[in-house]
């Protein structure tokens, strides 16, 4: 069982990734991009960070699943990457859905797709604490998930605390794991 969250930066994928590793056992499905790490983001746990070379070189073996470009850099999840879980749990964009959804059904792996979403001022304030600089482009990104919420199977607003979110994201995997 797979589940994927998606949202704009800064609405708390990779929080709420944690919050599913350490109170449901699942497995952080860690997905290769092409951008240099951030600070305290490791090889292997956060992202595997590879060359662009090495990203096209897995896109040419056919090694990726929903492989993008976003903000300037390669994205993607390496097919033996899916395969070590049993429960597991990834991050990812919108435009990747469709295509892991695809790749999930011809191989058997049940796939919950969860929007995480704000409003676009709670957002800028979150990426104006992350980078102190807010790419516009980023925030753009909130007006293209809106059109795009027929691709979740389930929506989570995250406006309130933490722990509010947890709940509802807690829940939706109660309730589809029964």
């Amino acid at each position: 069982m797979l589940f994927a969250l998606s949202g704009p930066s800064g609405v708390g994928k990779s929080t709420l990734q944690a919050f599913l590793m350490e109170t449901f056992g699942f497995r952080k499905v860690v997905t290769c991009t092409s951008r240099p790490p951030r600070m305290q983001e490791v090889q292997g746990k956060d992202y595997y960070f590879i060359s662009e070379a090495k990203f096209k070189e897995h896109l040419n073996n056919d090694d990726l699943i929903a492989p993008t470009y976003t903000f300037g850099n390669y994205y993607g999840l390496l097919k033996n990457e899916l395969h070590l879980n049993t429960l597991g749990c990834l991050a990812l964009t919108y435009d990747g859905i469709p295509l892991i959804r695809q790749y999930c059904n011809r191989n058997n792996i049940m796939i919950c797709v969860i929007c995480i979403t704000a409003p676009k001022n709670v957002l800028q304030k979150r990426l104006q604490n992350r980078n102190k600089i807010v790419d516009m482009e980023r925030l753009a990104d909130v007006e293209i998930y809106d059109k795009q919420m027929q691709l979740f199977d389930h929506i989570i607003m995250n406006v309130g605390t933490l722990k509010k979110t947890q709940d509802a994201l807690g829940k939706i995997v109660q309730d589809v794991l029964k």
